[in-house]
């Protein structure tokens, strides 16, 4: 009697180390690109605006639930890397790499393990940040055609821009700006001087 109840104290423990398996490969895998998506040069998600997670503690269970979401699924897709702490369990979940789009912005998931954090690849996003706004931004505008822009900084919702622009006389003007990034795409270049008002 005694080996029967071991047996089947052994047969039990397989099985929930089993489903447990099964359950941290996802509730949504389909969302899941690990083996397609490129994520090589990263930022925190606490740098990127267009980026956003929520994560759990592992439960006694070693499961961890974690959501993602693109915050600018307007202006694209965002390739999201969550990382975890890589032998805190021996069935501890690989890295995944999500890409999020404007049909699927958020991704909730339960994987095995504890977080290392989430990341934004910049080698994969359409934009991970403000500063990604208003550089795609000001290369799509008017004035993008003939100014090209030496440093761009974000602070809030201003782009802070430095750019070159070309006069009719041939020559270059520096242009030192702070605009609202909803802005940019509305700029001039008039005679290389960077203007909202038509030319």
């Amino acid at each position: 009697m005694g080996k029967f109840i071991s047996k089947l104290l052994a047969a039990t423990a397989i099985l929930a180390v089993s489903s447990v398996g099964l359950y941290a490969q996802g509730l949504d895998t389909g969302s899941l690109n690990s083996n397609t998506e490129n994520c090589n040069i990263t930022i925190p998600d606490s740098q990127a605006e267009c980026l956003s997670s929520n994560l759990s503690s592992p439960t006694s269970a070693g499961l961890s639930a974690w959501t993602i979401t693109n915050n600018c699924t307007d202006r694209g897709d965002v390739v999201a890397k969550v990382a975890f702490q890589q032998g805190w369990s021996t069935n501890t979940t690989a890295d995944q790499i999500v890409r999020l789009t404007s049909s699927r912005s958020t991704v909730k998931e339960k994987s095995v393990g504890a977080f290392d954090g989430v990341y934004c690849c910049l080698d994969s996003s359409d934009l991970c940040s403000h500063v990604g706004l208003c550089e795609s931004d000001f290369s799509q505008s008017r004035a993008g055609q003939t100014c090209s822009y030496s440093s761009v900084e974000a602070s809030g919702d201003n782009c802070e821009i430095v750019a070159n622009c070309v006069t009719l006389a041939g020559g270059t003007y520096t242009n030192d700006v702070s605009i609202l990034w909803s802005n940019i795409k509305n700029l001039n270049n008039c005679d290389g001087k960077l203007s909202l008002a038509s030319c």
